[in-house]
């Protein structure tokens, strides 16, 4: 595999993470959180990583890894905070699972 596929795959779970942190710090607004911040500072550090691998690779096959984040952000939403997936949307989660693996 690729240097920039692994550097993207990076990202995607900085900014899932990231995800993370700025919904539990909307669910505490209006009271200030530390997570918000926390989830904005690792948008910046993400986003060093995808300009580099975008300078290793093509746009073309480095931003398509970046769907592997809607992925992560889905396992986040069922296990961590609770939420009911739909059907459509386990269908969804497939197909841009399905995507990577073609793209990679």
């Amino acid at each position: 595999m690729k240097k920039e596929f692994y550097l993207a795959a990076i990202v995607a779970v900085l900014i899932s993470i990231a995800q993370y942190f700025l919904k539990t710090g909307a669910n505490a607004l209006p009271s200030f959180t530390f997570s918000l911040i926390i989830g904005l500072l690792l948008y910046v550090i993400a986003m060093p990583i995808l300009v580099f691998a975008l300078m290793l690779g093509e746009i073309s096959y480095v931003y398509p890894v970046l769907a592997l984040s809607f992925i992560f952000v889905s396992l986040l939403a069922v296990f961590v905070f609770g939420e009911a997936l739909s059907v459509v949307n386990w269908i969804g989660v497939l197909i841009i699972a399905v995507g990577v693996a073609i793209v990679k």
